[in-house]
């Protein structure tokens, strides 16, 4: 099936929605303004390195600068996001290939540091956090990032929109951010 095909390709997180549950998403971000006949989204995400991620924190939380930024950026914005698009492309193709229309989206890379007019919620073409929380992977957390009960915040996404018929994965209903 199709969740278990991207699994074996290196998915660590595999996630269907509806388009009409993208509630939150600004408008600029959806995927219809890119397939319009689209009726599902599909979110991948690749969970990031532990300890990488841990080394990052470990001297944020000191206010002070690691030893090297290079391992997390060449980790997530090099490797992870590579793969996270081979992965929308193989997606897509994979849909394709069963006579539906799909469109990959690519993973993010941060060209814009700060929310815009143009894009309330940052770079890229649509809100792969949007995609995932409608997918049932998780939820977003006060802090506006994608929390899931795998990994926490400690994944990558990318997303695909579809005229495939898929069904729907439950709402995370989970409680993983509680601010107090």
């Amino acid at each position: 099936d199709f969740r278990a095909y991207l699994s074996e390709e290196g998915a660590d997180l595999v996630g269907f929605g509806d388009v009409n549950r993208l509630h939150g998403a600004p408008e600029i971000m959806r995927p219809g303004r890119y397939l319009p006949d689209a009726v599902g989204v599909i979110s991948i995400g690749i969970h990031v390195n532990e300890a990488v991620c841990n080394l990052i924190a470990r001297h944020a939380r000191r206010g002070t600068d690691p030893p090297s930024y290079h391992s997390y950026q060449l980790f997530t914005l090099v490797m992870i996001n590579r793969e996270l698009d081979r992965l929308a492309y193989l997606g897509a193709k994979y849909l394709e290939d069963r006579g539906y229309h799909a469109y990959p989206f690519p993973a993010n890379v941060p060209h814009i540091t700060k929310p815009s007019k143009e894009y309330p919620g940052g770079p890229g073409d649509v809100s792969h956090k949007h995609i995932a929380v409608a997918c049932g992977l998780g939820q977003i957390g006060w802090h506006t990032m994608l929390i899931t009960p795998q990994f926490k915040t400690r994944q990558k996404l990318v997303s695909i929109t579809t005229n495939a018929p898929l069904v729907s994965d439950p709402m995370c209903e989970d409680t993983l951010c509680n601010p107090e």
